[in-house]
Parts: structure tokens; C-alpha cells; sequence
């Protein structure tokens, strides 16, 4: 079962989808088989119906109804005018959303596709900082007065491991004496950059420090803490899954496009010419 995963495989599966995509959405819209004849059949005004039906949560009368098929037929009219006349070139939102369908149609292929076990667990190896679980702490903090010499902050250490009150001792603040469990990068949202440094190389259950931050000068007891880590895949299997078939459909549609662009000769202008106008 390995050709299910040569690229050749997905282009004619991509091809496949798009053949039965535009057969089952050419007749949304009234049907024509003229360039001037339009005809609207029985399964268009079921849609109509349909449609109508899903918004008032009932079907529309018989002049209601009337009402709606002449509103398609004249919607169809127009668009087919506006076509004729060109009016969708150079149109950003035309271009936009048609961009965007391709791009949905050529990356649906790819959600079809099953991983296998060997599939993911070579996704999550290969990927492994997009899935670990940051390290967390749980720590007390202290503020020190502003101006406080090392022998100061010596003596202070002393004091707290030596069973003093952490009220007792700093300045008074508003930041939280103690956190629980807190990923380290979400202290330094708390205490500022850089203070998750010197909780990562804090001993565990003493009083250490200090430790800088945006308010000055902390010493810290990290009282608990959890290291950073990868999870088994049967953990996150569903989260590994579903980012290995967006990265397929991404790998996908990049390589469909770049053999759809091998059947145009495109020309544009070469380096000299490019410098030449960015600095007009």
C-alpha cells in the first residue's frame, strides 16, 4: 500500500475531487445549455425550496416562490453578462475567492488520508518542540527594599530558611506571595521577561535568590515543580493526527500547484529589471 503515498497517487485523487466537485455544483445555479438559453429544472427549484425552507422554517408560498426562481433567473442573467463583458479580470475579490476554493479543493485530498501509527509517532519525533509541555513551578516570592547591599540580602536568606515569616521580611507589593503550578514562560508574563531564568535554576524548597524582575529584586522558594517534557503519542493522539493531515494537505497543495505552474510559460522581469524599478 505505499503508492498511496507518492505524490502521483494524490494528483489523480486531487483530479478526481475536482472532476466530481464542478459536476455536482454546475447546476446550482439555473441550467443553460445555449449561451442564451437558460432553463431552470425541477431539482433547482427543490434547492430553492430547500433553502428557503431552512431559513423560515417553512415553505415558501406559491408567489413567494415565484418571487425567488425569477431572483436566480436574473441573478443568473447578470452574471453571465458580467462575465461577457470581463468584469471579473483584475477583480481582487473575484481572484481572492477563487484562490481560496482551489486551495480548499487541492488540501481536501490530503484530509482523506488515514496516518498510520508509524505515520504520526515519525511526525511527533520529528516535531517535538510544536508538542512538548512546558515545564511549570510553584513557588513563594519575596520583593526586597530598593538600595539593599548583598550581606543584606544574605542575612534575609538566612532568616527565611531558618523558619521566618515572608510577611515579615521585603516591602510591601501587590504581586502574589505565593503561585501555584505555573508555566515558566507565564511568570514572565506576571514578573517580566527573564524571571523564569532564575526559577529554572532555583532549588527546589530553599530560599534562593534574587531573582530580577520588572519590580526589582525577588528572592524565591520553588516549592513544587514539574519538568518540561514530551508527551506519549497515545496522549496527544488526536492533536498529532490532525496536524499531520493539515501539514499533508499543505505539502500537498504546494506541490500541485508547482506541477499545475510546470504548464505555463511564465516570463517576468529579471533581477536588473526589478532593481531598477523599486529604485525609480
Amino acid at each position: 500500500m505505499s503508492f498511496l503515498k507518492e505524490p502521483v497517487f494524490h494528483f489523480a485523487l486531487l483530479g478526481v475531487a475536482l472532476f466530481v466537485y464542478f459536476n455536482m455544483t454546475a447546476d446550482e445555479t439555473p441550467g443553460a445549455t445555449a449561451e442564451n438559453e437558460l432553463i431552470v429544472e425541477e431539482p433547482d427549484v427543490e434547492q430553492v425550496i430547500g433553502e428557503y425552507s431552512a431559513l423560515w422554517r417553512r415553505p415558501p408560498t406559491a408567489d413567494e416562490l415565484d418571487g425567488l426562481i425569477n431572483a436566480q433567473i436574473r441573478e443568473e442573467v447578470l452574471v453571465r453578462e458580467a462575465l461577457a463583458l470581463g468584469l471579473d479580470r483584475n477583480d481582487a475579490v473575484i481572484r481572492n475567492r477563487l484562490r481560496q476554493k482551489m486551495q480548499f479543493l487541492m488540501e481536501s485530498a490530503a484530509q482523506s488520508m488515514q496516518p498510520t501509527e508509524a505515520d504520526l509517532q515519525a511526525y511527533l519525533d520529528d516535531n517535538i518542540d510544536r508538542f512538548r509541555k512546558a515545564g511549570s513551578v510553584a513557588f513563594q516570592q519575596v520583593l526586597v527594599e530598593d538600595g539593599v547591599t548583598d550581606s543584606d540580602i544574605a542575612a534575609t536568606l538566612d532568616a527565611l530558611n531558618s523558619g521566618a515569616s515572608p510577611i515579615e521580611v521585603g516591602q510591601r507589593t501587590l504581586l502574589p506571595a505565593a503561585l501555584p503550578l505555573t508555566p515558566l514562560q507565564q511568570t514572565d508574563g506576571m514578573f517580566g521577561r527573564g524571571f523564569s531564568d532564575g526559577l529554572r535554576v532555583a532549588e527546589t524548597g530553599i530560599w534562593s535568590g534574587p531573582v530580577v524582575s520588572g519590580y526589582g529584586q525577588h528572592l524565591v522558594r520553588v516549592t513544587e515543580r514539574v519538568e518540561a517534557r514530551v508527551p506519549e503519542l497515545s496522549e496527544i493522539r488526536d492533536k498529532v493526527a490532525l496536524e499531520w493531515k493539515q501539514t499533508q494537505a499543505k505539502d500537498l497543495a504546494e506541490a500541485q500547484v508547482k506541477a499545475l505552474m510546470q504548464g505555463y510559460d511564465i516570463q517576468r522581469p529579471d533581477d536588473a529589471a526589478l532593481t531598477r524599478i523599486l529604485t525609480q
